[in-house]
C-alpha cells in the first residue's frame, strides 16, 4: 500500500471490514520502527 494511489488505498479500506480499518495505522506504525532500526521494511 505505501506505493499505491492514495484514491485507490481509500477505496481499499471503505471495503475493509471495521478491524483492520482500525488496526491498520498500528501496523503501519511498526513498518515505520522496522526501518529506522532495520534499513528496510518488515516483511
Amino acid at each position: 500500500m505505501k506505493d499505491a494511489d492514495p484514491e485507490v488505498i481509500r477505496g481499499m479500506l471503505a471495503e475493509a471490514p471495521l478491524v483492520p480499518r482500525l488496526m491498520l495505522p498500528f501496523v503501519g506504525g511498526y513498518a515505520r520502527y522496522a526501518r529506522r532500526i532495520h534499513g528496510a521494511a518488515a516483511t
